[in-house]
Formats: C-alpha cells, structure tokens, sequence
C-alpha cells in the first residue's frame, strides 16, 4: 500500500534539524551541536511526507571486530 506524498531517503548533514525535530518530539533533546559531538558518525533514514519530517530512524556506524578479523565497520 502507497501512502500519498511519501518519499524516504538517506539523511544528509543538511537534514540536521528535520532528523532532531523527529527524534526530539520521542527522546530528550539533543541540540545539533550535541548530535555533531556524541554521535559523529550516524545516519538516519528520513521520511517525508508532502515535504515534511514525519520519521527519522537513527543508524549507529561503529567499529566493530569479528573473530579472526582486523575490523570492520557497520550497523
């Protein structure tokens, strides 16, 4: 089922206040510069609807180490 006026994509560092605005109204507020500083490596997917923010999935990308490997980054 299509929901009208739906489109998702990946956040880019331009889409700052649209991810927080989403994550704020759920958790306890971060300010940009604390999203910058704590969590330096995320993503998010974002979605819109008829141009505005309505979900906001953060993706934590760290390091991590797989038995018998150097390291590898992920989700």
């Amino acid at each position: 089922m299509a929901i009208e006026g739906l489109s998702c994509r990946e956040y880019q560092p331009a889409d700052t206040a649209d991810v927080l605005e989403v994550r704020n109204a759920i958790f306890p507020p971060l300010t940009a510069e604390e999203w910058d500083r704590y969590y330096p490596g995320n993503t998010a997917s974002l979605a819109y609807r008829k141009g505005e923010p309505v979900g906001a999935i953060p993706l934590d990308q760290r390091e991590f180490v797989l038995a018998g490997s150097d390291g590898t980054s992920g989700f």
